[in-house]
């Protein structure tokens, strides 16, 4: 007689997230580019609150939406996020414009001590201003928050 798994098919996806996990090989891309061997395994950010805040019709929302998708998928986390639409600075403050990228209300990409306001931001990278990150600017930056998220880490 054959015995019935005690766990559903959720349960045993649950559990088998909560496994300590190393990537070995390094990960590719969406592009096939090798993008290291980094500790990215999903448990490290299952649960957490993934955030991408924009300002109503901001021009950059969908290219953002995409962008922070295929920066997760990247690096092997979950694709899961949500859009915040902010319409007064006063319920996010330090909001540093739209879009901005938060992991557990942490802006990836902190302002130094300045806050754009309900307005556009732009993004520094190797090719100048940007109305968005750039992605490996993005995938380390989610790195980093994923490596803070694991147990034992400061």
């Amino acid at each position: 007689m054959a015995s019935r798994c005690p766990l559903r098919l959720q349960e045993l996806e649950v559990a088998l997230r909560r496994l300590p996990c190393r990537v070995v090989a390094g990960p590719k891309s969406s592009q096939g580019i090798d993008i290291g061997d980094a500790p990215v395994a999903e448990r490290m950010m299952a649960g957490m609150n993934i955030e991408l805040l924009v300002v109503p019709s901001c021009p950059h929302q969908a290219a953002a939406e995409n962008l922070l998708r295929t920066a997760l998928a990247d690096i092997g986390l979950p694709t899961d996020f949500q859009t915040l639409t902010v319409t007064d600075e006063q319920t996010e403050p330090g909001f540093a414009g739209s879009p901005t990228f938060r992991v557990e209300g942490v802006d990836l990409f902190p302002a130094s001590g300045q806050s754009g306001g309900v307005s556009c931001r732009l993004y520094r990278s190797e090719s100048g201003l940007s109305g968005l990150s750039d992605l490996p600017a993005l995938r380390q930056a989610l790195k980093r928050a994923a490596d803070r998220a694991r147990p034992g880490a400061q």
